[in-house]
């Protein structure tokens, strides 16, 4: 008997609305138009009071098309209540109230105020954020029309949900929700290129196997260096046997001539030494290189009900 009360005083409203001007929701819409929807809210109030929900939704709806009545918002929310189609009723709700108590009875207003908290208790208003232009959302493989940049509301049971966000060129997020009703959670979707989300891991420090590589080259410099003197050293010394013996084989040389022929052939040795051992170390190095060349990491992401979680692919 409280819901047939209660819309008989939304009914009554509906009648005398179009008397009294300055009223938002009755503006631009003819007299005329009022009576006949107050028609049809009357017999979608017979139906709703036979228990007639669904033939009740179809009329209040064809009534909004004419007429987008805060009161006609109220009496569809009930049907819909009835239903057991609380997300449905919860927007109808708001809607009936989006102009306050002015265009409800109080006692009405009240109700609607009541039918709002206790629903609200019940379903979850799920908040997306959404960041990246051309991001695709899918809420429980259904699509959401979210604006990306921009943001959503959207209403949902409560229960395990999971909601994915997916784009070319970034990396799939995938969200498992595990939600109560009177939740209201907020999930920001920013999605990770894949130039973010690749990381490259080195086994060493870049420097060091460049290091070995510049040591082994400086080495071997050093080598080509004492080579290119052990040559000038034993110009000298041919020089100095032309000098000396210019017409026949020297029986004895100056000890500085003959030092300087002992010297050249310590610089042949070192030098030649020091170009195997440079190049050793520049193969050293260039095996280094290689083998810190990089691994690749692909990081990715899952937030679940028990926080947020970090998987990973990896290749060479």
């Amino acid at each position: 008997m409280e819901v047939v009360r209660t819309l008989g005083l939304v009914c009554m409203l509906v009648a005398v609305a179009h008397a009294e001007p300055g009223r938002p929701w009755a503006d631009g819409v003819p007299a005329a138009v009022q009576d006949q929807v107050t028609a049809e809210l009357a017999r979608g109030n017979e139906l709703l009071d036979q228990g007639l929900f669904v033939q009740a939704v179809d009329v209040y709806r064809a009534a909004l098309r004419q007429w987008d009545h805060p009161a006609i918002r109220y009496n569809l929310a009930v049907a819909l209540i009835n239903l057991d189609r609380e997300i449905d009723a919860f927007g109808e709700l708001e809607r009936a109230l989006r102009f306050g108590p002015a265009a409800l009875q109080p006692e009405v207003y009240q109700q609607a105020l009541t039918y709002q908290k206790l629903i609200a208790g019940h379903i979850v208003q799920l908040h997306i954020e959404c960041v990246d232009p051309g991001t695709h959302i899918v809420l429980d493989g259904a699509d959401l029309a979210v604006p990306c940049p921009g943001e959503l509301r959207q209403l949902i049971r409560p229960g395990r949900h999971v909601l994915v966000a997916s784009k070319p060129g970034s990396l799939t997020r995938s969200i498992d929700l595990a939600l109560s009703g009177g939740d209201a959670p907020t999930e920001h979707i920013d999605l990770m290129t894949l130039d973010e989300a690749t990381v490259t891991h080195h086994r060493w420090a870049r420097w060091k196997p460049w290091a070995v590589v510049a040591a082994g080259g400086a080495i071997a410099i050093a080598g080509l260096a004492v080579d290119l003197q052990a040559a000038a050293t034993f110009r000298s010394y041919d020089k100095a046997i032309a000098t000396l013996c210019p017409d026949h084989p020297c029986t004895s040389l100056p000890a500085v001539v003959s030092d300087a022929y002992a010297e050249g052939r310590t610089e042949t040795h070192v030098g030649a030494g020091l170009l195997i051992g440079g190049g050793v170390v520049v193969a050293a190095g260039a095996v280094l290189l290689y083998l810190d060349r990089g691994i690749q990491e692909r990081i990715g992401y899952t937030v679940g009900p028990h926080g947020a979680g970090v998987s990973a692919r990896w290749s060479f």
